[in-house]
């Protein structure tokens, strides 16, 4: 098998724009944990960051631009698609099949209610925190393609670990959790899915990237 060495640079050995671009995947996170513990809006939060990040890559005269490889973030879509349903999935099936008391869903009202204030209906506030946890799980996915793209299940696995110590350590608080060790039962199982599928899936897609053609 010929090794691919041309296009590993991003994907394996990734510079300060890529953990630049990186940061503005996961912004969305960052901002709910500002708003959490000190209060700060969530949609002002979330767009200082990508605009701050914006200009910070902009400084840099990052080659790409904002986005970078295009290519890398195509391959990465299906595969972050994918571990977002199988962190939903698993989660549901889980709490079905154990008959466990609690919603696996239950944090997206909440999201809403961040975004668009407690005056708008239930509905609304559902719809638009449902929209923020498909762009939260696509986004921190598209992270890890950017930063450890062709690292494999574990690497995945240890990404979707780490995004569940921080659902640990603001999430009980700010939902008031009743359910903690069922409430962590489910969580660890979703993110070990999400992390797996993400791993494995991102590591053939990023893989089939050919190289880019190279200057003399």
């Amino acid at each position: 098998m010929i090794e691919d060495r041309g296009n590993r640079g991003s994907l394996e050995r990734p510079g300060v724009a890529e953990g630049v671009r990186a940061g503005m995947l996961l912004s969305s996170g960052l901002a709910l944990v500002v708003h959490v513990t000190v209060g700060l809006p969530l949609l002002v939060v979330w767009l200082a960051a990508l605009v701050g990040g914006a200009g910070l890559l902009g400084a840099m005269g990052a080659s790409g631009g904002v986005l970078g490889d295009r290519r890398v973030l195509r391959a990465g879509l299906w595969p972050a698609i994918a571990a977002v349903v199988a962190y939903d999935v698993s989660r549901l099936l889980l709490v079905e099949l154990g008959g466990f008391p609690i919603h696996p869903f239950g944090a997206f009202p909440h999201f809403g209610t961040a975004l668009v204030g407690s005056g708008a209906s239930e509905t609304v506030r559902w719809v638009v925190g449902s929209g923020f946890h498909v762009v939260n799980g696509v986004a921190f996915a598209l992270a890890y393609v950017v930063l450890f793209g062709r690292r494999g299940v574990l690497a995945g696995i240890g990404w979707g670990l780490g995004l569940e110590l921080a659902m640990i350590a603001l999430y009980p608080r700010w939902l008031q959790i009743a359910e903690l060790r069922l409430f962590l039962t489910m969580s660890v199982l979703g993110h070990v899915a999400y992390g797996a599928t993400l791993g494995w899936t991102a590591a053939r897609a990023t893989a089939r990237i050919p190289p880019r053609p190279t200057t003399p």
